[in-house]
């Protein structure tokens, strides 16, 4: 029953490129192209975006291997994360192929606090996920999600879920508990140092505006297919002024009829709330705002 909205499979080596932005010259008219499947807005219109201090740092040294500089600024977006962002609220919109059926796009609203690390989350869309409620906290409820649906799911009451368990993981390509902006930074920090040896990566990169948010989009290309790498195109979306994540798109290998690459996965914050002074009550089944039930006895 339980939907989880995070995407972090294939998502690590598309942001810490992101970061190659270092060796990289701006360009302040560059453009982007609306070819990512979703119903998010962009637009092409980008003149005018400045380039904040936070990225105009990160450069590349002579000799240096081109990831070694990302792998850097991960680290530190990690320490400036754990610093200045305690938690948010946002939109999430998701869609993932599980099992080669691309599903449909998921909406829903999130709450995300860092310490202990929570997840609330409650679906908007499609019609029949919508008034689901999710809730996870590090260390409490067992360990266990706790949910519940809706219609004649909800006859059901509160549900408890181990995150990996087949119920919580149905049509989910990744745990509530692989959640939100911070744990994505810090996976780039760990798994990005293991890429180091590889040179078959093309990066290339736009300015554009995402739901009106100035970002910088990277289009990362594999050349080569390594250890069944399903990985072959992706676009990583950052908030320039923010320095965080605000959307993910990965693409497979496998060339469909139409001779586009399948799309994996997708990812998109929208109307990210940072330092909303979330309390216990805000992950709590027992909050007034919230709609749960008795578990059935």
């Amino acid at each position: 029953m339980i939907k989880n909205i995070f995407g972090g499979g294939l998502a690590f080596f598309s942001f810490l490129v992101v970061t190659s932005l270092l060796s990289v010259t701006y360009s302040a008219e560059s453009t982007v192209e609306s070819s990512d499947s979703s119903s998010v807005g962009e637009s092409v219109t980008t003149s005018g975006i400045t380039t904040p201090v936070h990225v105009a740092l990160l450069k590349r040294m002579d000799g240096e291997h081109p990831l070694t500089a990302p792998v850097r600024w991960a680290k530190a977006g990690v320490i400036q994360m754990e610093n200045e962002i305690q938690d948010y609220s946002a939109i999430l919109v998701k869609r993932e192929r599980i099992h080669g059926v691309l599903g449909k796009e998921e909406h829903m609203f999130i709450k995300v606090r860092h310490e202990p690390f929570s997840v609330y989350m409650k679906f908007l869309k499609p019609r029949r996920y919508r008034g689901r409620e999710a809730i996870y906290v590090a260390g409490r409820n067992d360990g266990n999600i706790l949910a519940h649906g809706t219609g004649f799911e909800a006859v059901l009451g509160t549900l408890s879920l181990h995150p990996t368990s087949p119920q919580a993981m149905n049509g989910n390509l990744h745990p509530i508990t692989e959640l939100g902006i911070l744990n994505l930074a810090r996976r780039l920090a760990k798994e990005a140092e293991q890429q180091l040896h590889r040179n078959s990566f093309e990066v290339s990169y736009s300015h554009c505006k995402l739901n009106g948010v100035e970002c910088v989009r990277l289009e990362v290309l594999n050349n080569e297919r390594f250890q069944e790498d399903p990985f072959y195109k992706a676009h990583i979306y950052v908030d320039i002024h923010r320095n965080i994540p605000i959307r993910y798109v990965a693409w497979g290998w496998e060339t469909e009829e139409n001779g586009e690459p399948p799309l994996l996965e997708e990812y998109t914050y929208l109307d990210v709330q940072l330092n909303q002074n979330f309390q216990d009550v805000d992950f709590d089944i027992a909050n007034p705002e919230y709609h749960y039930r008795k578990s059935r006895d």
